[in-house]
């Protein structure tokens, strides 16, 4: 149980979460603000993300570079119902390979899923479930032309739940 983010500088191999429960009790704190990293996986596997009011991941700093971002067969709730979003990546310097979403449910995501201003090659959703019941996500990837990501694949996804009655657009961005 955690209701501080975590803040780590200089280069690491790989960052993994696996089989644990992150609760940030609806703190004001960025779960993850990295600074000047270099970073080949950041990933979660298998974990349970809830209450956490900004975002999971912000980058909004120089010198952060990621290869790989992996969400796979976790459970994620109420995540960035204050406006950043459940991933805000808002630097537009940051490098990144991929940022994978595999066999998970996310659940009252605010505001937008991702805010995607970097330079990333694939964004990539299989096998989830996204439901809003009372909050309203009003856009699912924040992406502007210049740095939209150069693939985008959705496959075996379900969007359920009234949304908080809010209609829910795909972003920025034409896909």
């Amino acid at each position: 149980n955690m209701t501080k983010g975590l803040r780590l500088s200089g280069n690491k191999g790989n960052i993994c979460f696996q089989a644990v429960i992150m609760d940030d009790n609806m703190g004001e704190a960025y779960w993850f603000n990295p600074d000047k990293n270099n970073v080949d996986l950041y990933s979660f596997q298998n974990c349970e993300i809830r209450n956490i009011p900004r975002t999971l991941l912000y980058i909004n700093n120089d010198g952060v570079n990621f290869r790989e971002i992996r969400i796979d067969d976790c459970i994620l709730h109420n995540i960035g119902t204050s406006g950043y979003g459940m991933l805000n990546i808002g630097k537009s310097s940051v490098v990144m390979e991929t940022i994978s979403i595999t066999n998970t449910t996310l659940c009252e995501i605010g505001d937008q899923m991702m805010d995607l201003r970097c330079k990333i090659d694939l964004f990539k959703v299989d096998c989830c479930t996204f439901c809003n019941y009372t909050t309203k996500l009003h856009k699912w990837i924040r992406a502007d032309n210049k740095r939209a990501p150069k693939e985008a694949k959705v496959t075996n996804t379900i969007f359920c739940g009234p949304n908080g009655g809010q209609k829910m657009n795909h972003g920025y961005n034409d896909y």
